[in-house]
């Protein structure tokens, strides 16, 4: 069985230099920045927005420092993998303060014409008819899943030696997690709990998991309902570890996302608008990075049928 070091320093560990995850976070933040400055008569609270953009890029900035300044640090090395996966923390809170500074109002008024006249009424109002303690607690319990779900594969990963899967794993996450971002702002909605008059002021009656997550719920940011990213980033895990070739994991796990996926409406966090848009999102991250992944191990991998590549595996042979 291989150590810990064997595992986090496998292709020779890292340096600190810029990888594709670390540009898409970057971006991100200029992007944010940009928008922030552009819209700042719509920006809510700005100090708290360039507090966060500034925790981004200084959680960056130490990770990089750290793994250049000690390279044969077992724990600078996982803070380098790992940071991208800690900043949706931050990221996702501030976007409240800019949400509306392309319309300027929610839109939660087109998505329910939309499932009126698509499903003749709120869908939520169907899970709220099914809904009892049990079954809630489990709701609740499957929507808590998502950050384990982001962390565990990329550790599992790095454990089996796969650290440039690994690595491609957090990217996929953070694209579909910055997708859903932009999506929020391009499309502004509160969601359920806001709109929908039976929901407005009473909640659903539960158990430990179900306090605990109403609670949380109390305090997120007004407008991150469309797409989901609850949905959109479990999706692109289920989706990234079955492009990644493991099958018994990705049929371990896919209960689980179903079930994340459906108690995003049934916890009236979200309309079921918000799961199409998330399911849309993964579906759309996992066929890029495919792309680009491929493209990638296409440049990294030499050209068999060229002179030099053949005498050279012929030469290796003997």
């Amino acid at each position: 069985m291989k150590s810990l070091r064997e595992v986090v320093f496998a292709r020779g560990g890292a340096d600190g230099s810029l990888r594709p995850v670390d540009r898409l976070v970057l971006g991100y933040l200029a992007v944010v920045a940009c928008i922030a400055v552009l819209g700042r008569e719509r920006v809510t609270k700005p100090l708290e927005l360039v507090t966060a953009l500034g925790i981004g890029l200084a959680v960056w900035a130490v990770a990089a420092l750290l793994v250049r300044r000690f390279p044969g640090s077992v724990l600078a090395q996982g803070l380098w993998l790992l940071y991208p996966l800690s900043l949706t923390l931050f990221l996702y809170r501030a976007i409240e303060r800019y949400v509306l500074v392309l319309h300027g109002r929610f839109l939660d008024a087109e998505v329910n014409a939309l499932e009126t006249a698509v499903f003749g009424g709120h869908p939520n109002l169907f899970f709220d008819s099914i809904a009892n303690p049990v079954l809630t607690e489990v709701m609740m319990f499957a929507y808590s899943l998502l950050y384990p779900l982001m962390v565990l594969p990329a550790v599992v990963l790095l454990f089996r030696g796969e650290r440039e899967q690994a690595e491609r794993f957090i990217f996929r996450v953070m694209v579909a997690a910055t997708a859903t971002y932009v999506g929020f702002v391009l499309f502004p909605v509160l969601g359920p709990l806001h709109t929908v008059p039976q929901f407005v002021g009473s909640g659903l009656d539960g158990y430990l998991f179900t306090d605990m997550i109403q609670s949380m719920m109390v305090g997120d940011p007004l407008g991150s309902a469309f797409p989901s990213g609850h949905v959109g980033m479990a999706w692109a895990v289920l989706l990234a570890v079955r492009h990644f070739g493991y099958r018994r994991a990705f049929f371990a796990l896919l209960p689980f996302v179903c079930l994340l996926t459906v108690s995003i409406a049934y916890n009236r966090f979200h309309y079921v608008t918000d799961a199409f848009g998330g399911l849309a999102v993964a579906f759309a991250v996992s066929a890029l990075c495919a792309r680009w992944e491929a493209r990638a191990d296409q440049r990294t991998t030499p050209l068999l049928d060229s002179p030099v590549a053949v005498a050279g595996a012929v030469a290796g042979r003997h």
